[in-house]
Order: C-alpha cells, then sequence, then structure tokens
C-alpha cells in the first residue's frame, strides 16, 4: 500500500477536502446512499418478481388450475405470493373433470392454514400445508429423489421451513415426521409443508376447533390437457361446474399486471429521489468550489494548469460514486430482505443479481459524476489575479 506522501498531490488533495469537510462528506455520501439504495431495490425487485413468477407458473406443470367459485385472487395470492390461505369445494368436481374430453391428467390438492391460534392449537405459525395425492401427483413428484414416497405421518417441507429431516412438526394436533426437504426452488414451494392428502383430512377432521368433516372436500384441481389448443374447450366445460377455471397465460398475466403497476410506483419514487439527490449533490460540490475560489486561484498563480486541478474535482467524484455505490448496494440488499419478509408481493425480492448492482453503479456515478464535471467548469472561470487582489 503506498504511503501518503506517495499518493499523487490531486488525489491527495480530494482526500483532504473530504477529511477536512466531515460533516458535508457525511451528508453527501448519505444523499447518495439513499438513490443508489432505491436504484438498486427497485431494479432487483423488478428483476426478482419476473424471474419469481415465471418460475412458479413454470413448475406446476398444469394448463388450467381449477379453484372453488369466487376464490380466484385468493388463489392466485397463495400460488404467486405464498400468502397462506385455505379454500374447499366438493371433491367430486375432480371426478366429474376426469371424464371430459382431452383432460391429460389432473390432480388435486388440499390446503390449510395453520395458525398460532385455535385453529393450529399448538402447530407452527402462518405456515401452508398442502395435501397431496401421491396416486396423481405431477407437480411435487418431479421434485423428488427417485423411489422416494410419502406415508401416513410423514411430511415434505420447503427449503424455508424450519426443522430437519427426522424432526417431527405438530399440525391440527397431529405429528409429521420430515422425511425430505425440498431444494430450493424461489417459488411458493419454499415456505410450504407438504403431506398425503388423506393425512390431513384426517388431521382437519379430527381437530377440536375445526368442527368440520374434510373428507370429501379439495381446495385446487391441477389439470394438464393433452393438446393445448383444447385448452380453452376444456375451461369452458369445467366452468359449467360452478367453479372458476385459471389458465397458465391468466395467471401469468394477472401477475405481471400486479407487478407492473408496484414497479411503476417503485419507479416514480425511486426518480423523484435520484432527481433530489442530484440537486443536492450539485448544490454541495458547487459550494465547494465557491468556497475554495482562493485555493484554486492560488493553485493557478502558483504554475497548477487547469487539467491537473480538474483531476481533484474527477477524484473527488470518483471517491463518492464508490463509496456510495458500496453503502447504497448494501443498504439496497437490507430493503430488499425486509420486502421479502412482508409476506405481499415483496415476497419476490430474494437474492441480488449482476443488473441491479450494474444499475446502483450507473446511477451513483451520473449522480457524483455530471456534478462533478459542472464543478470543473466553474473552476475554469476563477482568475488567480481576481483571487489575489481579494
Amino acid at each position: 500500500m503506498k504511503k501518503p506522501s506517495e499518493i499523487p498531490t490531486p488525489a491527495r488533495m480530494a482526500i483532504r477536502y473530504f477529511t477536512n469537510s466531515t460533516a458535508r462528506t457525511l451528508i453527501t455520501i448519505i444523499v447518495v446512499l439513499i438513490a443508489v439504495s432505491l436504484v438498486y431495490s427497485t431494479t432487483a425487485f423488478t428483476f426478482q418478481a419476473r424471474k419469481k413468477i415465471e418460475s412458479t407458473v413454470e413448475l406446476t406443470g398444469a394448463d388450467l388450475v381449477v379453484v372453488p367459485h369466487g376464490t380466484k385472487n385468493t388463489f392466485e395470492d397463495t400460488l404467486l405470493v405464498g400468502k397462506p390461505s385455505s379454500m374447499y369445494m366438493d371433491a367430486s368436481v375432480y371426478d366429474r373433470i376426469l371424464d371430459i374430453d382431452h383432460v391429460k391428467q389432473a390432480t388435486p390438492q388440499l390446503y390449510a392454514v395453520s395458525l398460532s391460534s385455535a385453529l393450529a392449537c399448538c402447530g407452527l405459525p402462518d405456515t401452508q400445508v398442502v395435501g397431496i395425492d401421491p396416486g396423481t401427483d405431477f407437480i411435487i413428484s418431479r421434485l423428488l429423489p427417485a423411489g422416494l414416497t410419502l406415508d401416513n405421518g410423514e411430511c415434505i417441507t420447503g427449503f424455508t421451513v424450519i426443522g430437519d429431516v427426522g424432526q417431527t412438526l405438530p399440525f391440527f394436533g397431529k405429528n409429521f415426521r420430515i422425511k425430505y426437504r425440498l431444494p430450493y426452488t424461489g417459488t411458493l414451494l419454499d415456505y410450504v409443508v407438504i403431506v398425503r392428502m388423506d393425512d390431513l383430512r384426517n388431521a382437519l377432521s379430527s381437530s377440536p376447533y375445526l368442527h368440520r368433516d374434510f373428507s370429501g372436500l379439495v381446495s385446487a384441481i391441477f389439470i394438464m390437457v393433452d393438446d393445448p389448443k383444447y385448452i380453452d374447450y376444456v375451461a369452458m366445460k369445467i366452468q359449467k361446474l360452478g367453479v372458476d377455471v385459471i389458465t397458465r397465460d391468466s395467471i401469468t398475466l394477472s401477475a405481471f399486471k400486479v407487478l407492473e403497476r408496484t414497479s411503476r410506483s417503485l419507479t416514480l419514487y425511486t426518480g423523484m429521489a435520484f432527481a433530489l439527490s442530484a440537486v443536492a449533490i450539485s448544490g454541495v460540490l458547487i459550494s465547494g468550489v465557491e468556497s475554495r475560489k482562493k485555493e484554486i486561484g492560488l493553485m493557478k498563480a502558483l504554475g497548477l494548469k487547469d487539467p491537473l486541478i480538474f483531476r481533484i474535482f474527477i477524484y473527488e467524484s470518483a471517491i463518492l460514486t464508490i463509496s456510495g455505490w458500496i453503502s447504497g448496494t448494501l443498504a439496497g440488499s437490507v430493503i430488499l430482505k425486509v420486502i421479502s419478509k412482508t409476506g405481499t408481493i415483496g415476497a419476490y425480492a430474494h437474492t441480488p443479481v449482476l443488473i441491479p448492482i450494474i444499475a446502483g453503479l450507473i446511477a451513483s456515478a451520473l449522480i457524483s459524476l455530471i456534478p462533478g464535471i459542472y464543478s470543473i467548469l466553474l473552476s475554469r472561470r476563477i482568475e488567480p489575479s481576481g483571487v489575489i487582489r481579494n
């Protein structure tokens, strides 16, 4: 590492300016930090949300999803956002769907929410429990090792669910032993507990808090059609059964519409913060030029050329860019982690990606370098003779 005396004069003078103006430096970095963190978190949120929507829809492998009448929005919140929910319809709908032409495969699921309330007794809080039919399932089975079967009293947990293989989880007054933990999928499956449907029905029916027979109920039915051109035909037939039908495309479209509205709002706030930050930084750097008129004039009187003086401002802008970028990216990562725990569409925000990091760097450079260039133009107007006379 170079000693301070070996640092080039412009760099040393830029560093001295920041260290001598601690309050101004701190305020400047905070302003850049806020702008960069907003740019980073907004960009990362948008990219991660889009990626998660596509992954979730692709993971189901279904062309159609059938849910109880009036619960379409609730189901989409469950599927795309991971919001725990429960909805029920008569299981006979499943048998009638199998009789419809061009239905290649169908599998039912049963949903229940284990809450830290009377509904769950001593279960885990706010956990989505999904009951599947191992004999017809084509969603979860694709994620399991070959030969692994789910027996009575056993469960499969998502990546983020607390518990190791062999431990037991209590739900609705019954203990389920963890047989397997799903790998990370970046979808709602990371937050669910999966059991056999008959197991979940028995647990719910025998719960002293629910007082309902769940033996003839299902929550959703995932359907594969033998030819995509018959999707609309099958959907029309199913709608006559008095249930809601959701197509793969409609799920994606609904999610992207919500994402677009959310991203538009975030972009608006980020743009406003970016503009205010640029104005604030410009004021700080320009005032720095005004306060250093005497210093700049004396440097010119002593023979320092404009290019050398310009380098001082370039170094100052570079210091602001790098410090603001690093601190803003770290702050943006914290914002993403907070958002990811809100249980809203913010659950899409998970891991940082390269593009948001680059976007943060560009934002930091624009905020810092453009005012720095303007400061250079102002410094060119300073005449050493006028400074000496004053």
